[in-house]
């Protein structure tokens, strides 16, 4: 009977490089099983991957190349590993250096293998995996391509997956006599329509003189591509603030062309910004591993900034008599609390709106003032200047004294309305009555006597007036007591209330 041979053609495989043997080999019984043909490169990640290679369990295997070959990792071969795939485990093995030669031995653990994540190049040069020691190596073997006759490997890029048809091409039944082809046919296969990484099996069958010959086909599809980390460069981060870790990873997602990644995945490996307040930029690294064990890194910057305006603390309105002299923009600052919150840099001001300008004509005055620091982040602040007229009273009408307790506590509008109901008896219909000062204020429950000033109009004209508000201690329940010191009334065109002469500020 005649041998039916099925051939495996390698027809549009990626790659590869063609070794050139730079020094003839001694003839001896070692055989190279490395076929370059059949490694796979990828541009992307810089790794190669070869073909699945038959070996035999338990024996002693070593992978020898040149330094032609091995390019640029000649010179940190001891900083890298070899990696072989038996299947189920991923075991990784060292590199040694001999002279121009670098080497690794190990033990197949498994009946097949495959080299993985190889760190090469194709520029040239030798490469060898052959059964036995390195102490019998004497010198490069050419690989010779065995027809398997019911048995075949064939590794496929993830990204580059190839047809059905391709693949039943790329497999030929010869007819023993003939240079002709036998027809083939798919009777199993776990290939088609099942692209994830892994290993899938194909069984191709052709029929001659009424026998039927089998072949298998073993295709596995590996994952070269890295996956990719989705996100901003830079992050900027108030300096008043912190940034958890947490929070830096919701900006970035991870892409992968097979597994099924998320941000979840992504590890923090470097950290020098650590949530500092500190102005300035800071580095963090990011990598994310997939399935296949392929690995991504991202350095993203984070900046610190000042954002914030400075913080300016103080009264909002501010009391002067005529007679006194005017308050000075010195003054003025010197009754506000200024600072800023992200760093401790000069905090410049300046006048931007002052109706003011110092004067001593009774009335009210806005002065506003711009406040920057160091980055140019600013803020307004306004100050009312409140002018008290302190001539003396063309006419005066009694001062209006409230007896209390340090039980029983006023609040403003009950004043205002003791004192509407107190003026009116007199005769006279203030309007717009407001708290100008309160000295009461804070001190409800301190035995004393405290000065509430008042602003009104009577007939379109701006007067001042004051009420004393005698504390006592508490003994008893007290219901207000209103005492007329004086009632002096003169009828003329105005009244104006006699005040005690001093500086509110």
């Amino acid at each position: 009977m005649k041998k039916i041979v099925f051939c495996f053609l390698l027809l549009g495989l990626p790659l590869m490089a063609i070794p050139t043997y730079a020094k003839p080999y001694e003839v001896n019984e070692l055989i190279n099983l490395l076929d370059l043909s059949k490694v796979s490169y990828n541009n992307r990640s810089g790794y190669a991957v070869s073909d699945v290679i038959s070996v035999n369990a338990g024996s002693l295997y070593t992978l020898v190349f040149d330094d032609i070959f091995a390019n640029d990792i000649y010179n940190y071969y001891d900083l890298i590993y070899l990696n072989i795939d038996y299947g189920e485990d991923i075991e990784e093995y060292e590199y040694r250096l001999d002279g121009k030669f670098i080497y690794s031995e190990f033990i197949a653990l498994s009946d097949q293998l495959q080299i993985i994540n190889w760190s090469i190049s194709f520029n040239g040069g030798n490469a060898m995996l052959y059964e036995g020691s390195y102490d019998e190596f004497k010198g490069f073997i050419p690989y010779f391509k065995e027809e398997v006759h019911n048995k075949g490997y064939l590794t496929i890029n993830y990204d580059e997956i190839y047809s059905t048809d391709k693949i039943k091409n790329m497999v030929k039944a010869k007819h023993p006599l003939m240079d002709q082809d036998l027809e083939t046919t798919i009777i199993y296969n776990e290939y088609t329509n099942n692209y994830s990484v892994g290993n899938k099996r194909v069984v191709f069958e052709t029929i001659y003189e009424n026998i039927r010959y089998e072949y298998e086909l073993y295709i596995q599809i590996v994952d070269l591509t890295p996956p990719k980390i989705i996100g901003p460069d830079k992050i900027t981060v108030d300096a008043t603030k912190t940034i958890s870790t947490k929070d830096i990873l919701k900006n970035y997602r991870v892409e992968d062309n097979a597994s099924n990644l998320s941000a979840d995945d992504i590890k923090i490996i470097e950290d020098n910004y650590n949530q500092t307040k500190d102005i300035g930029l800071y580095e963090i690294k990011l990598e994310v591993t997939d399935e296949s064990n392929n690995q991504t890194t991202k350095s993203i910057t984070i900046e610190v900034v000042d954002k914030k305006a400075p913080v300016v603390i103080g009264p909002t309105r501010l009391f002067i008599y005529n007679t006194d002299e005017p308050l000075t923009v010195e003054e003025i600052l010197d009754k506000l609390d200024i600072y800023d919150e992200a760093d401790n840099t000069p905090i410049t001001h300046r006048i931007i709106d002052d109706t003011y300008q110092m004067t001593k004509v009774p009335g009210k005055y806005r002065i506003m003032i711009n406040f920057a620091d160091s980055l140019g982040n600013s803020q307004d602040y306004s100050i009312v200047i409140v002018v008290l007229d302190n001539k003396r009273p063309e006419f005066i009408v009694d001062e209006l004294i409230i007896e209390t307790n340090t039980k029983n506590i006023l609040d403003e509008q009950e004043v205002i309305d003791q004192y509407r109901d107190h003026v009116r008896k007199i005769g006279f219909h203030p309007e717009n009555i407001e708290v100008l000062k309160n000295e009461y204020l804070d001190n409800e429950q301190k035995v004393g006597s405290y000065y509430i000033y008042l602003g009104y109009d009577i007939n379109d004209v701006s007067h001042n007036d004051r009420i004393l508000v005698h504390v006592n201690k508490h003994s008893t329940d007290y219901k207000w007591i209103i005492i007329p010191v004086s009632f002096l009334f003169i009828a003329s065109i105005s009244f104006v209330l006699y005040r005690k002469k001093k500086k509110i500020a």
